[in-house]
């Protein structure tokens, strides 16, 4: 359904807010959709991340898959084990979340982060989140 979709302002019409009411539907759409393929042409990546950036509800949702993205990113591990078309994909999906999100959702995030971090030991180190 997704391919067939002309863009995401349809798909927002089809679905509304139902990824985030809808646990199976998120977990569908933020997991399996986004996170385990890699073989959707970059439309159905901009349709899909641009459904979660149309309404301020699903916005959350778009930053926490832009973590999780990055952190595959970002791990060694995962790229080296990982075929190019997955990082090129990867790579992809992370800066479509980029163009979608504003700065406030981007600091909002941030600063999330941040008070997490504030919770550190007497002795200055960090504690694990």
């Amino acid at each position: 359904m997704v391919q067939a979709v002309p863009g995401p302002v349809v798909l927002s019409r089809l679905l509304g807010n139902l990824v985030v009411k809808n646990k199976k539907a998120q977990f569908v759409i933020t997991q399996k959709l986004l996170l385990l393929q890699y073989s959707f042409p970059t439309k159905v990546l901009q349709t899909l991340l641009g459904y979660l950036a149309l309404d301020t509800t699903r916005r959350s949702l778009l930053t926490k898959i832009l973590k999780e993205l990055l952190e595959t990113w970002s791990s060694s591990s995962a790229m080296k084990h990982s075929p190019a078309e997955q990082q090129l994909y990867i790579s992809k999906a992370i800066l479509l979340c980029l163009s979608h999100l504003e700065e406030e959702d981007l600091s909002t995030s941030r600063q999330g982060k941040r008070g997490r971090r504030g919770l550190g030991r007497k002795d200055g180190a960090e504690m694990a989140p």
